[in-house]
């Protein structure tokens, strides 16, 4: 029998229904249904969201059942990290509550509270999960036009989303007692976007908005240092168009048009917010990646998924809370504004995000 007390039984049985695709379960539950078809667990195979890890994760909790530890690495996520940076950036507990950082045992999913959102300003009820995740990652990651990536996947073999929209969700009609027809009070997609991003992650937003202040169409290279001396360098890149015309060697004539990047000044430059913010995660992997090396703990990491073996997850999920229990306590965003802009911003910390919320979040990685 397997003792699912012991910690790395118990995180392989994580693992095992994460690939199943119970990963949106709490972690109890998560485990219970490993325990209800520990027996059978292979027969799940076909059915499994990610079937190859899946396969692997069941034969390391086989290896368990034989009495040895498995070498195997159990990959965890960050949950929403963009918006788990910008809300400890900013001492946001509205955002952190968005990214599980201030949720207790509850876990809260920023894509469907986004999709609410969305639906309740735009008095709609065709927003959901599928939809707004990719708008949501986009514009946490800083690309101008979040709403319309969600457009684009809502319609995505349509040249004319916008329109679409429009013809299947705003025609909707009701008839008054005249036979006249009542069109809703619709904001525009963009607004509506803004609204619901400032309504789930406003301090997020806010910071967003004044990273990218900084941006200088005169200055194509920008420079700042993180707390453990990593310098950045930011080279910002532009479109150009450009056009090309020749001959053949037979007098054949070819034009060519197009866009092609350069590395120079933009003004319309939207990388600042994303790159911050990449240097930023990049910090906090370097840091996870010394810790847990030096405690003798093997680590690997892909973006803001770490994995380490079943006996480790625990030392690991501690040490991610670590750090951002110490930038919660330094001033890190105004320190890279500052460096950037020559002066001080000043972004002020909501301050409502405690210490106590992150050490009391369970879903902040898993």
């Amino acid at each position: 029998m397997l003792n699912f007390e012991d910690r790395g039984i118990y995180w392989t049985s994580v693992d095992v229904a994460n690939h199943f695709g119970l990963d949106k379960k709490s972690f109890s539950e998560r485990v219970e249904w490993v325990k209800t078809n520990l027996d059978t667990l292979e027969l799940f195979s076909e059915e499994a969201e990610s079937p190859i890890e899946f396969n692997t994760a069941v034969k390391a909790l086989r290896i368990y059942q034989q009495g040895k530890l498995p070498a195997h690495m159990i990959y965890l996520d960050a949950s929403n990290q963009a918006l788990q940076l910008y809300a400890i950036l900013t001492a946001d507990k509205k955002t952190a509550s968005t990214c599980n950082l201030a949720n207790g045992s509850d876990m809260a999913d920023a894509y469907k509270l986004l999709a609410n959102a969305m639906n309740k300003f735009m008095k709609l009820s065709c927003f959901h999960r599928g939809n707004c995740k990719k708008a949501l990652m986009t514009t946490m990651y800083g690309k101008v036009g979040g709403y319309t990536e969600m457009l684009s996947h809502m319609y995505p073999r349509s040249n004319t989303p916008e329109l679409d929209f429009e013809e299947e969700h705003m025609r909707d009609i009701a008839i008054d007692k005249d036979s006249k027809p009542i069109f809703p009070d619709f904001m525009s997609m963009e607004d509506a976007f803004r609204e619901a991003m400032l309504d789930i992650a406003p301090k997020a937003i806010i910071a967003m908005d004044a990273i990218q202040s900084l941006n200088n169409k005169d200055i194509g290279t920008y420079r700042w240092e993180l707390p453990d001396g990593m310098k950045v360098k930011y080279d910002v890149k532009t479109e150009i168009e450009f056009e090309f015309m020749d001959y053949s060697k037979h007098g054949i004539k070819i034009e060519v048009d197009g866009i092609r990047e350069v590395y120079e000044p933009s003004e319309q430059n939207a990388g600042m917010a994303p790159n911050v913010i990449h240097s930023i995660d990049g910090y906090v992997a370097r840091e996870i990646i010394r810790r847990m090396t030096a405690s003798g703990k093997f680590i690997t990491t892909i973006h803001d998924a770490f994995a380490c073996l079943p006996e480790d997850c625990d030392f690991m999920r501690d040490t991610y809370r670590d750090i951002f229990l110490e930038i919660l306590d330094q001033d890190l965003l105004n320190d890279i504004l500052t460096q950037i802009g020559n002066t001080k911003i000043g972004i002020q910390k909501t301050g409502d995000l405690t210490r106590e919320d992150i050490i009391n979040s369970e879903y902040f990685l898993g």
